[in-house]
């Protein structure tokens, strides 16, 4: 698996044994490298630490240009989605086509030069439903050689492939991508929030999640070949968010199956979705060229109209190893019942029946 994040110490001569051993060491996700490091800043087993100084390690997410992967997207993932295209293609040549027109200035995307170190995109409207593929985007996306991309999001989603073809091609960039949630980032959306070296959200913004959908028209047979995509297409997006924010591929499956998991800022950062999160007195870009007039932005076709209207989201997902991993996973030899510990633990949280 791709390994995203890394163990930084301030190397001066300074440093104690523990910090100076684990320095370099690469994490999976977040959730791993803050088991190690509380809230990203300072090693658990720093020796000057328990002395009252504070400890200079912190952990990093890797650059682009720093990850032999060439991106948070590894193989499997890949060849997981190289397939999916094979059968959609299949899929696809049996329907009937569906004309779509793109109006002038109708784009849902626009990509500018900001200096010569940086290109911005801006995402502020439904993907690939008006007429611009996915294809279009991208093509313009390898054609950036700055070093820095900072991708800006306000959209409800769109298609599922433009979306993971999107994600695709931001994880696989060169340049240090920062993508950044201004307003919502809904469905398709919120997995190419994943593609980011780091991942920014303004606080009052609303990110949502859900399982991919889609629609057909044919036999039986038609509707079952849909169901078993969109299955494989969900479970693909679930390991983007657990790339991210560390759990399983089936923990944020059941997030998404069958309902929408709406989230603020503030609840995303918590999650590990995000990275950072902005205070609404922080300035944010703003681009009046950027289609004010054509923006389309509606939350109409969800379940639900906004993070006020839905269910509170989970996000304990740190609670139960941060608190309970560092008492019991002290002794080696017991490390396998720590385990079973933690994992009676959780479910009794998840289920309720853990609190007081």
């Amino acid at each position: 698996m791709a390994k995203r994040w890394e163990a930084v110490e301030h190397e001066d001569g300074n440093e104690c044994g523990p910090c100076n051993a684990i320095d370099g060491t690469l994490y999976r996700n977040r959730e791993d490298a803050y088991a190690d490091y509380p809230g990203g800043v300072g090693y658990k087993d720093c020796v000057g630490a328990k002395y009252g100084n504070a400890c200079r390690g912190k952990v990093v997410k890797r650059r682009g240009a720093e990850r032999s992967d060439q991106g948070m997207t590894d193989t499997r993932l890949l060849n997981n989605f190289r397939a999916l295209l094979t059968e959609r293609a299949a899929f696809m040549a049996k329907q009937k086509p569906v004309a779509r027109a793109l109006k002038p200035g109708q784009d849902w995307f626009s990509i500018k030069n900001v200096s010569a170190d940086e290109a911005s995109i801006h995402i502020f409207d439904e993907i690939g439903f008006w007429g611009t593929t996915a294809q279009s985007m991208v093509d313009q996306l390898n054609a950036i050689t700055t070093p820095k991309i900072t991708v800006y999001v306000n959209s409800p989603g769109g298609d599922v492939f433009d979306g993971i073809a999107i994600h695709t091609a931001l994880a696989m960039s060169k340049a240090h991508v920062t993508t950044f949630n201004t307003g919502i980032a809904a469905s398709a959306a919120s997995y190419i929030m994943m593609a980011g070296d780091t991942i920014k959200t303004a606080r009052n913004a609303m990110w949502m999640l859900h399982d991919a959908s889609g629609m057909t028209w044919g036999n039986a047979t038609t509707h079952r070949a849909q169901a078993d995509l969109l299955d494989k297409l969900s479970m693909n997006i679930a390991d983007m968010y657990a790339l991210q924010a560390g759990g399983t591929q089936s923990e944020w499956f059941a997030r998404m199956e069958n309902t929408e998991t709406w989230y603020t800022g503030e609840e995303a950062l918590k999650a590990g979705l995000a990275d950072e999160m902005t205070d609404p007195d922080e300035p944010d870009e703003k681009d009046d060229s950027v289609m004010s007039e054509s923006n389309r932005l509606s939350v109409a076709v969800f379940n639900y109209a906004g993070r006020a209207q839905a269910p509170a989201p989970d996000v304990s997902r740190e609670t139960v190893p941060a608190v309970v991993q560092h008492y019991l996973i002290e002794d080696s030899s017991s490390e396998d019942k720590a385990q079973d510990m933690l994992a009676f633990l959780a479910e009794r949280i998840r289920s309720g029946k853990g609190q007081a």
